[in-house]
């Protein structure tokens, strides 16, 4: 069963729109109504200018991983860019079930 929960901006309030789904199977980043990274076999899983999409997204991507705004996400050794994140999502048999 997934558990779905806002992020928190710097402040402590909630923040509109970012989410982060927990599933049985890992993890998911939810900004808006597009899944932006995901958490599988501990390692992130994102495509490519997902996590850059806006300066919104990218703060709360990188408050997903743990990370600061300043830092290249391809810089990070456990962030793999895919191709497809809808398809790696299918192919990978992480389903959401809320």
């Amino acid at each position: 069963m997934g558990i779905v929960k806002n992020l928190e901006t710097p402040q402590g309030n909630t923040a509109k729109n970012q989410f982060r789904i927990s599933t049985d199977t890992g993890s998911m980043f939810q900004s808006y109504n597009t899944i932006c990274a995901v958490l599988h076999n501990g390692k992130i899983y994102t495509e490519e200018g997902l996590y850059n999409y806006s300066p919104t997204t990218k703060k709360f991507f990188n408050q997903f991983i743990y990370a600061d705004n300043k830092t290249d996400i391809k810089k990070y050794k456990n962030v793999e860019v895919v191709d497809n994140l809808k398809t790696f999502i299918n192919n990978n048999n992480i389903k959401i079930t809320l």
